[in-house]
């Protein structure tokens, strides 16, 4: 799997950047699904957790600071 462009998540910073956050759930959704149905979640809690994971990102993403030393 490629990794996430600095560009898409400095672009997540902006609420407005309506584009920026449908190609990231876009891209990340069906791969966090997997993953959860793959440590035994049913469908249903899996789309939770999914939705959970998204909602701790929207809280966090104001304070992400792009470090190219660290990527």
């Amino acid at each position: 799997m490629e990794s996430t462009s600095p560009s898409l998540l400095i672009r997540l910073q902006d609420s407005r950047d309506k584009l920026a956050w449908t190609q990231f759930v876009d891209l990340y959704t069906p791969l966090m699904f997997y993953w959860a149905r793959k440590t035994g979640l049913n469908a249903s809690d899996a789309a939770d957790l999914v939705q959970d994971v998204l909602l701790q990102l929207v809280r966090k993403l104001p304070e992400f600071q792009y470090d190219r030393s660290k990527s």
